[in-house]
């Protein structure tokens, strides 16, 4: 007698459980219903407060509720109410934040993710939101460079990702290549500090954008091609800039930088582009032959035989007589690569 209770004891907790479990799916059902009813309610206070209540829990909802939630908030970007529809911008802004930090240990955009960045497109789409949804989009870039840590430049890679997942018909979007520009401008500012892992942070940032346009670009949809070739060629511009730098290091990782955008330049067939980007680096890198320190001499000679031609040999033949011997054995191995022949090397210096 004394065994059966505990027994019913746990039967009537666990139907209890049961009944808390779908009673609260049964609330949140009710609470959607609800938001999606103030949000095409004909009082804007009821608008606006329908809008304070949407981001909550949203991640979690099914798929369909949470793309008919959104669907209700890209509307409400284009309400006459102007303070309604700045409330939608905000909380656009809000939610593209939270995605952002909710997929930022994912190599790849969350469905949750890709529904946001979704919306932002059909908000981009439309005539009267258009720039309450430019304005979410370009003040989270903006929150993110302003956070400027790798976790950071995680998130805009995420968002870089989603944008080239999507196969939205906006063609040249002036709002999405205005957000492509900001992006590269961040990464180039990075490329350009001269902490090094700073700079690591932009050359990989500005690695994985460009690989993922590409990747895209490559299943044949036009508009991520595009979008690769404005992203390549506005990069490009960043490494001419880092070129010119004063610090030698900064110069160098540019380099490697640039000897990597030529390979992808040239899988796009951007040759006139990459011949540009080619000469910039080869004159970058002689230049440095003659920095004082050995060691950015010795590795400006070696990228030399990579990147230069026969024209870079004459550069090369005046460093085999450097007092370092690292420098004139990575200029005489350069000319090797260059032209096939290695250099008799002086025997001086360390």
């Amino acid at each position: 007698m004394t065994s059966r209770g505990p027994r019913k004891l746990a039967k009537l907790l666990l139907a209890l459980f049961v009944l808390a479990l779908s009673s609260g799916a049964l609330a949140q059902q009710t609470h959607s219903r609800d938001i999606l009813a103030g949000l095409s309610s004909e009082n804007p206070l009821a608008r606006r407060e329908a809008l304070q209540f949407l981001p909550v829990g949203l991640e979690a909802r099914p798929d369909f509720e949470r793309r008919e939630l959104l669907s209700g908030l890209v509307k409400t970007l284009e309400d006459k109410d102007s303070e309604v529809a700045g409330a939608a911008g905000r909380t656009l802004e809000l939610l593209l934040g939270q995605g952002l930090a909710a997929s930022s240990g994912l190599r790849d955009p969350s469905v949750y993710l890709t529904d946001l960045i979704n919306a932002t497109a059909l908000g981009l789409e439309s005539f009267s939101g258009r720039d309450r949804a430019e304005t979410a989009l370009m003040n989270t870039i903006e929150k993110l460079e302003d956070e400027g840590d790798r976790d950071a430049y995680r998130r805009l890679n995420l968002l870089l990702r989603g944008i080239a997942r999507l196969n939205v018909s906006l063609g040249a979007d002036d709002s999405l290549e205005d957000a492509l520009e900001k992006v590269a401008e961040i990464f180039g500012k990075a490329l350009n500090s001269y902490n090094s892992r700073e700079r690591d942070r932009g050359m990989q940032g500005i690695r994985v954008a460009l690989d993922t346009f590409m990747d895209y670009a490559g299943e044949g949809n036009l508009w991520n091609r595009k979008r690769a070739e404005k992203f390549l060629e506005e990069t490009m511009a960043v490494i001419e800039k880092a070129l010119g730098s004063a610090n030698s290091r900064v110069r160098l990782d540019a380099t490697k930088l640039g000897r990597e955008l030529l390979d992808r330049a040239q899988r796009m067939k951007m040759t006139r582009s990459a011949d540009r980007l080619r000469r910039e680096v080869v004159k970058s890198l002689e230049e440095m032959l003659a920095d004082s320190s050995p060691e950015v001499r010795a590795e400006s000679a070696e990228k030399l035989g990579l990147v230069g031609g026969k024209d870079s040999v004459p550069a090369l033949e005046k460093t085999l007589a450097d007092k370092d011997r690292k420098v004139s054995e990575a200029s005489a191995e350069a000319i090797k690569k260059i032209t096939g022949k290695k250099p008799e090397v002086e025997k001086r210096g360390r």
